[in-house]
């Protein structure tokens, strides 16, 4: 939302889904899109970074690493595709959470 000019759209899904890895397992799909500038290459392959940030002063970089550790701990999975192109540009973030038990930890 925060790399949208204005005017600008977000949009938010929630639905039924399976996992889009084993395409068997039920759980529920959040998505997020938005018409923002799109983030490059190195953004995305730094996104999950403990630390990063491309807010400066305004972000500590520990958002999107929180969500993938609480992902993880909740057999969950995050995709995000962005698109740079004048033409067709932004983000989509998809979060699926399975249905059921979490997967035991065995590490503390």
């Amino acid at each position: 939302m925060e790399a949208m000019k204005a005017p600008g759209r977000l949009r938010i899904r929630i639905a039924d889904s399976v996992d889009w890895k084993t395409r068997t397992r039920p759980g529920v799909r959040i998505s997020v899109g938005d018409t923002g500038s799109g983030m490059p290459a190195e953004v995305r392959r730094r996104l999950f970074e403990p630390f990063f940030t491309t807010k400066g002063n305004f972000g500590n970089g520990l958002g999107m690493w929180v969500i993938q550790q609480l992902l993880e701990k909740h057999d969950g999975s995050l995709s995000v595709s962005s698109s740079l192109s004048p033409d067709h540009h932004g983000t989509v973030m998809s979060l699926f959470i399975p249905r059921g038990e979490p997967k035991l930890n065995s590490t503390p």
